[in-house]
């Protein structure tokens, strides 16, 4: 049988790293490293605001850590809500509950029944008084109101057997169609993405290759180190913010949370190799 623990401690996620590790599977907007610098960035004004971290482990009694759900709970006006670590102002793509492949349905099952029982309104009022004039015990207080799931694809299996589950033990769910996440899928080889491209655009890169590569005036810088990802991060910001400034706003990078996040997340992704900011410098 499975076990489901909820953690509401900052410090007790650094419990979590090496198994979080094992079920992200390689995914960086799953990762430990995302998540938890994402709270500790955008946490503190939750919880100034009633809000509390919610990060569902489910263990079993002879594999251990099996499948998390990280969340978090915000206060709103429509009650408590569960959202993923990283939704929001992040942008991050793709999130998703994380399991084991061989535990996959107990898991999902085991959050779904956890859910049910610790779901509905929250009791706020005062305890009522008895016809005797003592106190009636205050009903306990549920922990959320509605889950919304957003940064989803909208083919995600996990997400969509959870709310099966859910419906099955009377949570009624409703699900819309998700603003799309582009990608582009480059071709194999350089000589392969040139054949794509029309016979004026060929010459226009090729124009551009004896112009500026050739000849050495354009440099390209791969962040490896701390100290060339964060003068990276650095010029990122900038021509971010210039960018912006045309456009009439100040960019995200003027939230303080937002640049604090991404440091830090791209600096302990960086020893993983799943931070890669480059940098193109042109000389007159």
């Amino acid at each position: 049988m499975m076990n489901v623990i909820c953690y509401q401690s900052d410090s007790e996620l650094a419990h979590l790293r090496d198994g979080w590790k094992a079920l992200a599977g390689g995914e960086p907007f799953l990762s430990w490293e995302w998540l938890t610098s994402w709270w500790r960035h955008f946490g503190p004004a939750i919880r100034q605001r009633g809000g509390s971290l919610l990060v569902l482990a489910v263990e079993s009694p002879g594999s251990g850590l099996v499948g998390l759900a990280p969340w978090y709970v915000a206060n709103s006006v429509r009650g408590r809500v569960i959202r993923f670590l990283g939704s929001g102002a992040a942008c991050t793509d793709y999130l998703t509950l994380l399991a084991a492949p061989e535990h996959e349905c107990a898991v999902l099952e085991s959050l779904a029944a956890w859910l049910a029982a610790a779901g509905g309104s929250t009791s706020r009022q005062p305890p009522s008084i008895r016809g005797n004039g003592m106190p009636r015990p205050p009903r306990p207080r549920k922990v959320w109101d509605l889950i919304e799931l957003d940064g989803v694809d909208a083919s995600d299996g996990r997400v969509a057997a959870l709310m099966g589950a859910l419906a099955r033990r009377g949570v009624r769910g409703e699900s819309e169609r998700p603003a799309r996440c582009w990608r582009v899928a480059f071709p194999p080889t350089w000589e392969a993405f040139l054949a794509k491209l029309s016979k004026s655009h060929r010459k226009q890169v090729g124009r551009c290759q004896r112009r500026y590569l050739d000849t050495g005036r354009a440099v390209l810088h791969i962040a490896r180190t701390e100290e060339e990802l964060k003068r990276g991060l650095a010029i990122l910001q900038e021509l971010h913010g210039r960018r912006r400034q045309m456009l009439g706003d100040a960019g995200r990078f003027a939230d303080a949370c937002f640049a604090g996040f991404v440091a830090e997340a791209s600096r302990l992704l960086l020893p993983r190799g799943q931070t890669r900011l480059c940098s193109l410098e042109l000389s007159a």
